[in-house]
């Protein structure tokens, strides 16, 4: 397949200015999840400690397995929203979009339930998963709008 064959593919034939941006969005948010995926089954993925040790709370979060859990569930989400966007098929965007969906949620969640509200850390992951649902929305409207 040739690189220009490629780009076709990527981009749709008729681009509103909205529609790209939105477009763009939906890419950015998929590659930047999965390298974020991904990043997490490197060796350089190190939990943070606090300063008088890890409670048993946190230390079941970041037991390798539920470590490894949540990056697949990032990895194989951005996946499925990437395929979806080359094969233009909303179906498996809006199941990637609702993985990443849980995934950041539980980060969260988690979040609160290990530290609190007061360290403002969740703010970031929090923003993602608003962007998220409101992407996995418009995928599941695209898919209800093929259907009928």
């Amino acid at each position: 397949m040739s690189v220009k064959v490629l780009i076709e593919r990527m981009i749709p034939d008729s681009i509103s200015p909205v529609y790209f941006f939105v477009y763009a969005i939906k890419w950015i948010v998929a590659v930047c999840t999965l390298i974020g995926g991904v990043y997490l089954f490197t060796p350089l993925y190190d939990y943070s400690n606090n300063l008088n040790g890890a409670t048993p709370f946190a230390a079941a979060l970041s037991h390798p397995a539920s470590i490894f859990l949540w990056g697949g569930m990032l990895v194989v989400g951005s996946l499925l929203v990437i395929f979806g966007l080359v094969r233009d098929l909303p179906q498996i965007r809006s199941i990637g979009f609702f993985m990443i969906f849980l995934a950041r949620f539980f980060q969260i969640l988690t979040t609160w339930l290990a530290v609190g509200f007061l360290p403002l850390s969740w703010i970031y992951p929090f923003t993602l998963m608003l962007i998220t649902v409101v992407l996995w929305g418009m995928a599941r409207t695209e898919v209800l709008r093929r259907v009928s």
